[in-house]
This record gives structure tokens, sequence and C-alpha cells, in this order.
């Protein structure tokens, strides 16, 4: 009787325990995830405003298409981003994750939400999953240059819900996939 009991017992205890563990990592994990992702697009548009800066300053002619495109890609590089260069009808100009011969067959970004919000309010955000490079994520778009081009960084959202890096580098490489932003 007192083992039928003290099993009872232990076996009450022992779900107490377990579910009191899986609710924790569940609420915790959420909450770091909003954490992280909160960080990461704070980073993203603090990276933006320095590309913008940057583009004040360049001379006139900067938008031919084989000059932004390598400025992109150095960027991006220097970054550690995605940087994507759009002229003001929404036509791809540069991007440091697409080659300069494939710029052409982008769609045109017009119509995106980032772009839309930066014209009318100076900086947009969306969130989706990008066709070209076939990873969910994170856009920001913000006026750049004179005259007026666009610039849109970004990076994989796979980044944005992980631990322990925000940007695409050797720390997110030893980052596991975790879902959607």
């Amino acid at each position: 009787m007192k083992a039928k009991l003290s099993f009872r017992l232990g076996l009450v205890f022992g779900l107490i325990i377990f579910f009191s563990l899986a609710f924790s990592y569940v609420y915790q994990g959420r909450q770091l995830r909003k954490v992280l992702f909160q960080n990461v697009r704070t980073s993203l548009l603090h990276d933006l405003r320095l590309t913008a800066e940057m583009l004040e300053s360049r001379p006139p002619g900067w938008a031919d298409p084989a000059i932004s495109d390598q400025w992109t890609g150095r960027v991006g590089k220097m970054l550690d981003v995605r940087v994507t260069l759009i002229d003001l009808s929404g036509k791809v100009i540069g991007d440091s994750y697409v080659p300069a011969a494939k710029l052409d067959k982008l769609e045109n970004h017009r119509n995106r939400d980032e772009f839309k919000a930066a014209l009318s309010g100076g900086i947009g955000e969306a969130q989706r999953f990008s066709v070209s490079v076939r990873e969910n994520m994170l856009y920001m778009a913000m006026p750049v240059g004179k005259p007026v081009p666009w610039a849109v960084l970004s990076w994989p959202s796979r980044c944005t819900t992980s631990l322990p890096s925000k940007r695409r580098s050797t720390k997110a490489s030893r980052v596991a996939s975790t879902g959607r932003c």
C-alpha cells in the first residue's frame, strides 16, 4: 500500500515538474525570440541609416548598374548583410546576393510593402520569403542618395529566430534554422 502511494505521489510530482519545465521552455523561447528579433531589427535599421549616409556623399553617375552592383557587393560584404539598390521605378540596380548579369531577371520592387512604405514615410519594413535567394527575410527600405535612389538591407530570418547571431556570418552558420520570423 505504501509503495502504491509513493509511486502515485512520485508520478504526480514528476508530471508537475515535467509540465512546469515544458511551459517554461516554450514561454522563455518565445520571449527570447521576441527580444532577439527586436535587436536584429534595431541593428538592421542602424546599418540602413549608415548605408544611406554613405550614399548621400556618392558622386553623380553612381546609379550605373555595374558600379552599383559592385558597390552593393562591397557594402554587403563589409556589413555582412544583403544590400539591394532599387531605383524610383522599382528596378533593382544592384544586389549583393545576386550577380549583375541576373539583375534584369529580378521582379520589379515597386509594389513591395517596404518600398511603398519608404516612399510614403521614410522607412519601410516587411517580412516574407525571398524568391531570388530562397530564404525568409526581413526587409527594410529607406530613401538614400541624390538623385533619390533606394537602398534595401536584409538578412535571412533564420538568424532572427535563432541564437546567438543576428547576421549571416560564421556565428550564424552555427545556428540551426528554427523557422519563420
